[in-house]
């Protein structure tokens, strides 16, 4: 099963244990994050294009359900322009609807909604200033060319969503490379790099920024 897929079904059977609750909305889905629930997330207004738009993907994908972030995410993806926007609309269409799909590929189906709803193809890592999810870290891949800062910010949320899920395995050492060209005095001294003997000069972390991180068609 893949591995973004696992982690949505754990969300929903976690989020479902909080039911009834007396928190607010906002709260709970923090707490326990499931956009496909019907409950937080009753179908209110329908977007008109998006019964056509669900007809299909009901039958393309297994889905069973979807909630009304499902039609406030299509409504957003098929008139947002920008990248980062269209690329969460297609992740929050995915994981608000349920499936009976065992082989579901969400970075399939999230390719396939930005080629054909959006003018944009799916970046192969994930851009500096995207708002990623737990989710969002086993769909586009964090390759060592994503720069550093995408890296830090999306592995501290498995650290944010480690005591949510519990899974003590989801380990990531995210501090940077010590430089004694970054260091003061006292920081050398402390360090002994101004010794003569057993001196230790660590080498710089080279980091490859992706020449073009979104791939948009014309």
């Amino acid at each position: 099963m893949n591995r973004a897929y696992e982690l949505y079904l754990e969300q929903i059977e976690e989020h479902q244990t909080s039911h009834p609750s007396s928190l607010a909305v906002d709260v709970l889905q923090a707490y326990h994050p499931d956009l496909s629930c019907t409950i937080c997330y009753p179908i209110a207004n329908l977007y008109r294009p998006f019964r056509r738009f669900w007809s299909t993907y009901r039958d393309n994908y297994f889905a069973t359900t979807y909630s009304q972030k499902t039609n406030d995410a299509y409504q957003v993806l098929v008139t947002a322009t920008d990248y980062n926007t269209v690329r969460a609309a297609a992740r929050d269409i995915v994981f608000s609807c349920r499936y009976n799909n065992d082989l579901l590929d969400p970075k399939e189906i999230i390719a396939g909604l930005l080629l054909e709803h959006t003018s944009y193809t799916l970046a192969p890592t994930l851009p500096l200033d995207f708002e990623a999810t737990l989710l969002d870290l086993h769909i586009e891949d964090l390759l060592p060319s994503t720069p550093f800062q995408t890296r830090l910010r999306t592995e501290n949320l498995l650290f944010d969503f480690q005591n949510q899920l519990g899974r003590a395995d989801l380990n990531f050492d995210t501090s940077p490379p010590r430089s004694i060209y970054t260091l003061g005095p006292e920081q050398l001294a402390d360090t002994g790099a101004g010794s003569s003997t057993d001196t230790y000069i660590p080498i710089p972390q080279r980091l490859d920024f992706p020449s073009s991180p979104i791939s948009e068609i014309p």
